[in-house]
């Protein structure tokens, strides 16, 4: 180790002006620093971190620059002893910024009360000892002179403090590492800032030590881990866009199932995660999206940017449906910093989807409309066939005496002529007219642009349909006769009027002795 290590002896002397105004100004801007942190990102806990220890380096820069310029104090030594308060601490919140912002600790559990406690206990011994020294001399080993702005020699408990100060700053480079190897996009850029601040602090290390100091007599720490710790604000302020979040929350993005794109405002992309890369497997971090456009689905090219929107997208070669949703990012100043696009693909949801929606609006044994739907629809017709002064008929059918096929041949039978009879309607409808089971063995029909007459004609022809082309039921025939009313809408008639007015005619058929069909007779309103 050179001799010159072991000397007490200092070039420089205060006043020196250059030199604590220096000191001075580095302080002032950690200080703003830390307000600033405190104002915009006070509700983050790794934040707060941050800002305690520039106030700390912010404490050390100006409270040695004031030894420095040679400020009035108690004693000589009253602003270098003061000065450790930042000293002590700066190792400290270093490693528990470290341990916040890595991501390989929970922090919510780990950083607790009695963590602090422990990690409290060194520095308030080292200034203890620092402030106690004359009554037992182990930490200058009475080996400390006046205007002695930088300790070459000292006792026992000095030297404790300067080897657990560098272990924990080495122990916060080593889980700082570890975190920046586990981390992503544009969490890997923060800490990879840190790291490199890091460098700063250990080249001054180096160079203090190997005594290639410029300014013998001084010690240059407090401006090595201030530009660091500034450094650090850079990084987060930088690359994290609008606040300070543990580089932890990397973890959960890339093990999310959606896709996650982050974009600054010049449209460059910042980070994107794992299921992000499988779907765009030719995007990088730094590319501009404008120049990936053309690589982009058709559906997605324009896709705009400018507003909040949440949107569902299929992609045309594939048919693949994705729930996509774009944010604005603002600070809190509200200027746009970027946007975040997050995507799902909802595929299967979508199939699933419409299989619920045919369920809640048809029939599951015949496949036609159900009755909820058929009300739905034939409301709008009425409505304009009344509108347009259009004809329109409603025809109620019930199949005769289905009991007794269910009692003969069993419901499985019953099943197959309720199918059946469904199909031979279905066929022979045009495309406009609405059919659908309205409950049991009773079936209805709305024909619009149809009198009563036609629709006649379409119940009988059916009617013959059913008679000349029996079932087989257990190596039996099997015809299937029905009932039929048949209602015309008025203009002023509602739905559940005309309804009514066919289901008396139906009833009618039945007493008539069923297999025929009733005609209902108009309203006496509408027939005067």
């Amino acid at each position: 180790m050179p001799e010159h290590f072991f000397l007490a002896t200092t070039t420089l002397v205060p006043p020196v002006l250059w030199y604590g105004t220096a000191l001075f100004a580095i302080g002032l801007i950690c200080l703003i620093l830390a307000l600033q942190i405190f104002l915009l990102a006070r509700h983050s806990p790794d934040a707060i971190t941050l800002g305690l220890l520039l106030i700390a380096l912010s404490w050390w820069d100006i409270t040695y620059a004031l030894y420095w310029i040679d400020a009035p104090a108690p004693t000589d030594q009253f602003w270098v002893d003061v000065t450790y308060v930042g000293v002590v601490s700066t190792p400290t919140l270093i490693f528990i910024f470290a341990i916040q912002i890595s991501g390989l600790f929970d922090s919510s559990r780990l950083l607790r009360w009695p963590f602090f406690l422990v990690m409290a206990i060194e520095p308030i011994l080292t200034l203890l000892a620092l402030w106690t020294d004359q009554w037992h001399n182990l930490f200058f080993a009475g080996l400390r002179t006046n205007y002695q702005g930088v300790i070459l020699r000292g006792g026992l408990l000095f030297w404790s403090n300067v080897i657990y100060s560098y272990l924990l700053l080495l122990l916060s480079l080593s889980i700082l590492a570890a975190g920046y190897a586990r981390a992503n996009g544009i969490f890997r850029k923060q800490i990879l800032i840190v790291l490199l601040s890091f460098a700063i602090t250990w080249a001054n290390s180096i160079i203090f030590v190997t005594g290639i100091n410029p300014l013998p007599g001084t010690d240059n720490t407090p401006f090595a881990f201030s530009i660091a710790s500034s450094l650090f604000a850079y990084a987060l302020f930088r690359y994290r866009l609008f606040d300070v979040v543990p580089i932890a929350r990397s973890l959960v993005i890339e093990q999310m199932k959606d896709g996650v794109l982050v974009l600054d405002a010049n449209k460059r992309i910042v980070d994107i995660n794992l299921a992000g890369q499988q779907w765009l497997p030719y995007v990088a971090i730094g590319d501009s999206l404008n120049q990936l456009r053309d690589q982009l689905p058709v559906t997605l090219q324009q896709l705009p940017l400018d507003h909040d929107q949440r949107l569902e997208v299929t992609l045309e070669r594939t048919g693949r449906v994705l729930d996509l949703q774009v944010t604005q990012i603002y600070d809190l100043r509200h200027r746009l910093l970027g946007h975040l696009i997050v995507w799902r693909e909802i595929t299967d949801f979508k199939h699933l989807q419409a299989q619920l929606q045919h369920f809640a609006n048809y029939d599951p044994l015949t496949g036609i409309y159900n009755r909820r739907e058929f009300v739905r629809l034939a409301a709008i017709e009425l409505g304009r066939a009344q509108r347009y002064e259009h004809d329109l008929a409603l025809v109620l059918i019930d199949i005769d005496h289905f009991k007794a096929i269910n009692d003969r041949f069993g419901h499985h039978t019953g099943d197959e002529v309720l199918r059946y009879f469904a199909a031979v309607w279905t066929a022979e409808k045009r495309a406009q007219d609405i059919f659908a089971r309205w409950g049991g063995e009773e079936f209805i029909l709305l024909l619009p642009e149809t009198n009563q007459q036609q629709a006649r004609q379409l119940v009988e022809r059916v009617r013959g349909k059913t008679l000349t082309t029996p079932l087989a039921a257990h190596n039996e025939p099997l015809a299937i006769k029905f009932s039929a009313g048949i209602s015309t809408h008025t203009r002023d008639e509602t739905f559940e009027q005309l309804a009514q007015r066919a289901d008396v005619a139906l009833y009618q058929a039945k007493q008539n002795g069923r297999n025929q069909t009733i005609i209902a007779e108009l309203p006496f309103a509408a027939g005067q």
